[in-house]
């Protein structure tokens, strides 16, 4: 993954003046967000969006490129900026929903979920994040059934896992899908 910072110079005030994408190892956008001039922001990852913002359809240019045109500046950014502009941004665009009133949504298979307000995978996160383990086993089974997961939803398997108070299946399912996507994802 790579993630990318774009200012847009330009007067329109329609467009967005900053892009923030992840992309991927071909370089097309997994998750994008889109600043205007007025503070909103919009943002769109693989299965929602929030406003008008989309993710694109090809894949982007070398940040030379993009820098090659004036009314351009790009810079490449770590992990870590994106996912604190991803948490702070993404969620200011749904600001008034409380993810624990949507969290009953794990209680039905992942494949019936579909939102253009709240990520699956935010569900997820929530649900592994919860105090009590009914959550949490409802999050794993998403994951067990085609739910994203990814390095933020890795790390906190490994903490459902090492929850003592958790019943020792659900540990296992935690512990075992952590396992499974760091062998995938890094080589070991």
């Amino acid at each position: 993954m790579r993630y990318i910072d774009v200012q847009w110079f330009h007067e329109n005030t329609h467009d967005p003046v900053r892009l923030v994408s992840e992309l991927d190892d071909e370089g097309f956008e997994r998750r994008k967000l889109e600043f205007f001039r007025g503070g909103e922001v919009g943002a769109a990852d693989g299965g929602d969006r929030r406003g008008d913002t989309r993710l694109g359809e090809a894949s982007v240019q070398p940040l030379e490129e993009i820098n090659s045109d004036p009314q351009f500046r790009a810079t490449e950014i770590d992990r870590s900026r994106f996912e604190a502009l991803w948490r702070e941004h993404a969620q200011l665009t749904c600001q008034s929903i409380d993810l624990r009133t949507l969290v009953v949504h794990l209680e039905r298979p992942y494949a019936s979920y579909q939102s253009e307000l709240v990520p699956a995978r935010e569900l997820v996160v929530t649900g592994l994040s919860w105090p009590t383990e009914y959550w949490a086993g409802l999050a794993i089974a998403w994951l067990e059934q085609g739910a994203p997961i990814d390095g933020e939803v890795v790390a906190l398997l490994h903490q459902v896992a090492k929850k003592k108070n958790f019943a020792q299946g659900i540990r296992h399912r935690a512990s075992s899908l952590a396992r499974r996507w760091e062998r995938k994802h890094n080589g070991a």
